[in-house]
C-alpha cells in the first residue's frame, strides 16, 4: 500500500471512528432519532462556513509567514550589499559631499532611536539635495570601488528574491548605472564640464536612495538582529565615519 495512501486512511480512520461512536452514544442516550439527526443536519449546515472562515484565517496566517519569510531572505540580500560594497560606497559618498549638506544627509543614527527616529531621518535625506564636490581623486577612488564589485553587483540584480523588494531593485539600479557610467567614459582627467554634472546627478539619485535603504536596513536590524544594531550603531557609516575605512 502506498505509504501516502495509508496515512490518509488512518488519519481518515482515527477522525470518522470516534465520530460514529459518539453519534451511537447520542442515540443511546437520546432513543429520538428525529433529534439526533436534526442536530446532526444543523451541524452540517455550519460546516461550509466554519471551512470559509477558517480558510480565511489560515491562509491569511500563511500568506503573512510567508511574506515575512521572503522578506527575511531579502535582507539578508541587503547585509550582503551593505557589507561588500554598500557601507564603503556611504563612506566615499558622504566624505565628498558639499560642509552644508554632510549633516542632514549624515544618517547618525542613536541606540535608543525608534521607528519614529527612523521615518524622520528617512525624510530628512530624501527631501534633501545633496551636492558633491568632486575632483579627480574623488572619480578614481569611486570608479575603483564600483568597478572592484561589478560582478556582485550583477549576481545581486539577478537574485528573484529581489521581486519583493522593490526599493531595494531600485538602489541596485541606480547602483549599477554608476557603473556602467564610469565603465563607459575615458579617464576622470579628460571628463567635460558635463561629465562632471551627470555623473554628480547620477551619484546624488544613488546616494539618496542608498542612505535612506540603510536607515530601513538598521531599523530591520534593531526589530530583529539587536546585537547587529548595536554593532552598526558604534561601528557603521550611520554610526561614526570616520572608523569604516574604504576599501583600496
Amino acid at each position: 500500500m502506498n505509504p501516502r495512501f495509508r496515512r490518509l486512511l488512518l488519519l481518515s480512520l482515527s477522525l470518522v471512528v470516534p465520530s460514529a461512536a459518539l453519534y451511537g452514544l447520542q442515540l443511546v442516550l437520546i432513543p429520538d432519532p428525529r433529534t439526533v439527526w436534526l442536530g446532526l443536519l444543523s451541524q452540517l449546515a455550519f460546516l461550509p462556513l466554519f471551512y470559509l472562515f477558517s480558510s480565511i484565517v489560515i491562509d491569511s496566517a500563511l500568506a503573512r509567514k510567508d511574506r515575512e519569510d521572503r522578506l527575511r531572505r531579502v535582507n539578508v540580500l541587503v547585509g550582503v550589499f551593505f557589507h561588500e560594497v554598500g557601507d564603503a560606497l556611504l563612506v566615499q559618498s558622504t566624505g565628498h559631499l558639499s560642509s552644508s549638506d554632510r549633516e542632514a544627509c549624515s544618517g547618525r543614527v542613536e541606540a535608543s532611536w525608534s521607528e519614529a527616529d527612523f521615518a524622520k531621518a528617512r525624510r530628512a535625506v530624501e527631501a534633501a539635495h545633496p551636492r558633491f564636490d568632486l575632483d579627480e581623486p574623488a572619480f578614481l577612488a569611486l570608479s575603483a570601488l564600483l568597478g572592484a564589485h561589478s560582478d556582485g553587483l550583477l549576481r545581486l540584480m539577478q537574485n528573484p528574491s529581489l521581486l519583493e523588494h522593490e526599493s531595494f531593485t531600485e538602489l541596485l539600479l541606480a547602483v549599477f548605472h554608476l557603473v556602467d557610467e564610469f565603465d563607459r567614459r575615458p579617464a576622470p582627467r579628460e571628463y567635460s564640464a558635463t561629465d562632471v554634472a551627470h555623473l554628480e546627478g547620477d551619484l546624488r539619485r544613488a546616494y539618496v536612495l542608498l542612505r535612506t535603504q540603510w536607515l530601513s536596513y538598521v531599523l530591520h536590524l534593531k526589530k530583529e538582529y539587536p546585537y547587529l544594531y548595536s554593532l552598526v550603531v558604534r561601528t557603521g557609516p550611520g554610526g561614526s565615519l570616520a572608523e569604516v575605512p574604504a576599501p583600496v
